[in-house]
């Protein structure tokens, strides 16, 4: 089946797609016996919802896999002006955008679909740190400005649209640095 809503643990920040065609499609046990949602960035699969601002610390913690050795969104804005985006840059390179600045962070995959957890932190300074598998990727990174995030699965910067391509079984956002 398609999933039309991915439901907030707490309730008040669920992401839904009205347009089926448009809905990822759920795949029943994907990561240990767990479903996921599959994005095709073809098919301009994405989630929305209200938007989740960071000015400050934040941690990104997500489990899955990207399928596409090219730019692929795991979370972003649809504000045309920019507001930032986490996901990929290519098979090497993760990227970690703000409104202001972009800041690449190197999580190479053995191969594409290669199922893994990431986490990225900012703190309270604004370093940006990488974690795939519990492992640190490299010393972490300058990143200020704010990260606007109102969709999963893709991004949208003026006329440019940036899809996710592949598995999303967890996305946890929260605003402080764990």
């Amino acid at each position: 089946g398609y999933n039309k809503t991915w439901y907030d643990g707490n309730g008040t920040n669920n992401r839904a797609q009205a347009t089926a065609s448009n809905q990822p499609e759920i795949i029943l046990n994907v990561t240990n016996g767990s479903p996921t949602l599959r994005f095709v960035a073809a098919s301009a699969q994405t989630l929305a919802g209200s938007n989740l601002v960071f000015t400050g610390a934040f941690t990104l913690f997500w489990v899955g896999s990207n399928n596409i050795n090219d730019l692929s969104a795991i979370a972003g804005s649809s504000d045309i002006a920019g507001g930032g985006f986490i996901g990929w840059s290519n098979a090497h390179q993760f990227r970690v955008q703000t409104d202001t600045i972009q800041q690449i962070l190197y999580a190479t995959m053995s191969s594409l679909g290669e199922k893994f957890v990431l986490s990225i932190t900012r703190d309270g300074s604004n370093l940006v740190s990488l974690y795939k598998n519990g492992v640190l990727k490299q010393a972490p990174q300058v990143a200020t400005g704010t990260v606007n995030l109102n969709i999963v699965g893709g991004r949208t910067q003026g006329a440019n649209h940036i899809y996710f391509q592949g598995d999303q079984c967890e996305l946890t956002v929260s605003s402080r640095a764990n």
